[in-house]
């Protein structure tokens, strides 16, 4: 059916007169063509906005339809309730319409709304294999199973058909569109498995089991886009962390590392004066020591006899009972003893570099034994074994270091240490050294750099024209490969896994390994030496390879920069046009080395978008492989991450999880979500700096079977859009731009030919998208935006500088609906 002008005029007026709308608001006339359209049995649901104002006071209402006012961020949830609870009363006739302004939409119900198309009133959920990782905001992993079922024991759990949900509070990795870094996980969830699922390899070596619905961020056209696994392809590029930024913990005390694993068996010789402290208090608080050992459990002799050490375990339970600083106790105690053993010493209270150098080198070629805490290394290499006694002297005093020469030409150094056992133990050097991944930086590079001494080599081939250059880790352990991996990504070093006989760690880039060569550098002479002949080979052949593509959008950025600046792109560079028309690849060096030769302004938007679609913080990995698996497994697990909405398992790739008058108005005409850049508020009397939410991409992105843009400027496409998404099941959203004279500053009598103008001027564009396709609706004769502006006073401060950053920015979303609208289907 198609709506006509004569359709609007029948009878059936569901805004009646009186009502309290500024004469002129757009608002007003909004609501009446859409309730003409949707009819008497339609249920409105409207937050706190200009609607709810214009109602009148209470208990009178201008409304002649039945009316929910609802807070901000209940609108859209309090409808999908709505929804279902008319489907279970057998009414299948009555429409349900959430009519929110900036902030139940666009700010504060943005939440809600998207929860609401999120369920689809079908409670549709994107989940994880429960084997599947998450790195926390500490740098720590987890499996994601471990998460959610922890939460839900503990937390207060809902449960919807087969879903259970539970609120977190915990960070976790996440993408806020340039960098990876830690983000507020809000809810974790929990259902019943599918039969299947798809297994995602990528060259990286990174693999993720995802349900088929979950959404993958992948490298597209025009940008960064997102795919559902089913839909994914071998050859996509996946945007994937090159550095994970978490909040690391500070370098922990030896004592706090070793207390789980040696509690209980390791006595700490205390400084006299901290002992006769803790006595002190205990006879203070228990009226005497052996009382105090009494209530406390511990052995009165260790309280009384100075000469005496005290278990670990129960110096903590002191200083629990007693207030006294636990971390006093960890600088300032350094001796200890283990039954039967002499005193061991150390040299300093903290986990250190030449500490960690030393448990990397053990990861890579050490061995140890529980029962007699006898630590063996062994090598070829005299430099290694000379740096490992001497850094051992150095660290310990109190262990004398056996050595055992064989035939093979190795040497084998053997060593009583209780501590090194332990803190091996504790951080799982040789088993699953996850603990590592909680250390700062500078610590994590030199666990790096003891292991690569240990077992790692340099590897350069001649090609003749060119030399191909490698750092190689290899373990057999292949839990110890994937932390490795993690460990580089720490320092802002992408690497690859390869699967053979071992695990080789493989960091192929010229960016990564000149990282490597500055972050982590080696103390074995003979790779220093070599490391030497890489940054010679480096510096003359320094076009970058795996890992170094760019955004398949740069090209058109490049592009447009030359177009707009009159740059003939064959005099920049001879392969430029190839690259512009995408017959070539453009890599991220490539972009750089080609914008040091451009003359273009530093604030050009063009130029910024460009800049971090090309900086270090990611890098496109190819899916290699895709597999349809069968699921052997009860669950399968989800989190809902704040703000962005989407997080990066195993640190692989990244994974997902309204009218608009363009302001706060019934509160005073704030800035909203959806201000446009330069529009005067009274929160942003200069005009806002920052650009408004694109609602309708946002809403397309999860999966809304039609999404619209309209304008009262043109009522009858308004109007037909609205009649097209009443006869389309699931949530349908229509973002309708409503001017406001008072807010905007125009007179009373332009309200309508101000929305035409939005149109005209092609600031506000009129399109639909119908099952992830876009289409244009309508492409009018165009205006120059100016026109648009200069009715209004809240864009009267502009300067010609602001206008024409409008008008770029304008150019700009029309060509890309233009190429989205060619593609086809761009959305789920």
């Amino acid at each position: 059916m198609v709506v006509k002008i004569t359709d609007l005029r029948k009878e059936g007026r569901y805004l009646l007169p009186g009502s309290a709308a500024c004469p002129g608001c757009g608002l007003a006339i909004a609501f009446k063509i859409a309730s003409k359209v949707l009819g008497k049995n339609t249920i409105y649901f409207i937050p706190a906005c200009c609607t709810s104002v214009i109602q009148a006071p209470y208990p009178k209402s201008a409304f002649n339809v039945p009316v929910y006012n609802v807070a901000f961020m209940a609108a859209a949830a309090a409808a999908s309730g709505a929804v279902e609870g008319l489907k279970a009363l057998g009414k299948k006739d009555v429409q349900v319409v959430v009519w929110a302004g900036d902030g139940g939409t666009v700010d504060i119900g943005i939440q809600a709304l998207s929860g609401a198309f999120e369920r689809n009133h079908d409670f549709i959920y994107i989940c994880l294999h429960p084997d599947t990782e998450i790195v926390l905001g500490d740098g720590s992993v987890v499996k994601i199973s471990e998460f959610v079922d922890n939460a839900l024991l503990r937390g207060f759990k809902k449960k919807k058909e087969d879903v259970e949900s539970v609120p977190v509070e915990n960070d976790v990795l996440s993408w806020d569109g340039t960098k990876f870094l830690p983000k507020k996980a809000v809810y974790a969830q929990r259902k019943s498995a599918p039969r299947e699922m798809i297994k995602i390899t990528t060259s990286s070596g990174s693999s993720l089991i995802l349900t088929k619905e979950h959404k993958v961020l992948i490298d597209g056209p025009i940008g960064p886009m997102w795919k559902q696994a089913k839909e994914l392809k071998v050859g996509d590029r996946l945007y994937a962390p090159r550095r994970i930024n978490v909040k690391s913990r500070n370098t922990p005390y030896i004592l706090d590392l070793i207390f789980e694993v040696l509690g209980d068996r390791i006595g700490i010789q205390v400084p006299e004066n901290i002992r006769s402290e803790l006595k002190k208090r205990l006879r203070h608080k228990y009226g005497s020591l052996k009382e105090a050992a009494n209530k406390l459990e511990i052995r009165p002799w260790r309280l009384i006899d100075r000469s005496r050490s005290i278990l670990l375990s129960d110096l903590r339970k002191i200083c629990g009972d007693t207030g006294y600083s636990w971390d006093e106790i960890c600088k300032k105690a350094r001796s200890m003893i283990i039954q039967g053993g002499r005193k061991l010493t150390l040299s300093n209270p903290t986990l250190n570099e030449d500490l960690c150098y030393l448990l990397g080198l053990l990861a890579a070629e050490g061995s140890f034994d529980a029962k007699s805490y006898r630590i063996a290394f062994v090598s070829k290499n005299k430099h290694l074994l000379n740096e490992f006694r001497n850094m051992h002297r150095t660290l310990f005093e109190g262990r004398a270091i056996s050595v055992v020469a064989t035939d093979g030409g190795a040497t084998y150094y053997l060593i009583s240490n209780p501590v090194i056992w332990a803190l091996s133990e504790a951080l799982g050097i040789k088993s699953d050294p996850k603990e590592i991944l909680k250390l700062p930086n500078n610590l994590i590079a030199r666990f790096i750099q003891g292991f690569f001494d240990g077992d790692g080599c340099v590897a350069i081939t001649d090609h003749g024209h060119t030399k191909d250059v490698r750092i190689i880790l290899s373990t057999a352990n292949e839990l110890m490969g994937k932390r490795l991996k993690i460990m580089l990504q720490r320092l802002g070093i992408a690497s690859s896994m390869l699967r053979g006989e071992r695990y080789d760690v493989i960091i192929y880039s010229n960016k990564d390994i000149l990282n490597f060569l500055t972050r982590i550098r080696s103390r074995d002479p003979e790779k220093i030496a070599k490391f030497e002949i890489i940054e010679r080979i480096l510096k003359r052949q320094p076009r970058g390879r795996k890992f170094d593509l760019a955004p398949e959008v740069c090209a058109n950025l490049l592009g447009e920069i030359c177009s707009k600046y009159n740059v003939v792109p064959s005099r920049l560079d001879p392969n430029l046009m190839q690259i512009i028309k995408k017959k070539r690849r453009l890599t991220k060096h490539k972009c750089r080395e080609l914008l040091k030769k451009l003359s273009i302004n530093n604030n050009d938007p063009l130029l910024e978008k460009l800049k971090n679609l090309i900086n270090d913080e990611f890098y496109l990995d190819e899916i290699k492989s895709i597999k349809t698996i069968e699921t052997k497994v009860k669950y399968v697990y989800d989190i809902t991450v704040k703000d962005t909405h989407v997080f990066v398992p195993e640190g692989a790739f990244v994974i997902s999880n309204c009218y608009d008058n363009e302001a706060y108005m019934n509160t005073g005409i704030q800035k909203s979500g959806s201000t446009p850049f330069g529009a005067w508020t009274t929160t942003t009397p200069k005009g806002r700096i920052g650009m408004k939410k694109n609602m309708p991409f946002i809403v397309a992105s999860h999966g809304a079977p039609y999404v619209a843009t309209a304008s009262i400027g043109y009522p009858l496409d308004l109007a037909n859009k609205i009649e097209k998404a009443k006869r389309i099941e699931g949530p349908k959203y229509i973002h309708i731009l409503s001017p406001c004279p008072p807010g905007w500053r125009f007179p009373m009598d332009k309200t309508i030919k101000v929305g035409k103008l939005a149109v005209d001027s092609y600031i506000w564009p009129l399109y639909e998208i119908e099952n992830g396709r876009l289409r244009i609706t309508m492409k009018p004769r165009r205006i120059p935006v100016e026109e648009y502006l200069k009715l209004q006073g809240r864009f009267r401060d502009l300067t010609s500088k602001e206008i024409e950053k409008i008008k770029q920015m304008v150019d700009e979303q029309w060509d890309i609906l233009q190429k989205l609208e060619s593609i086809g289907k761009v959305f789920p």
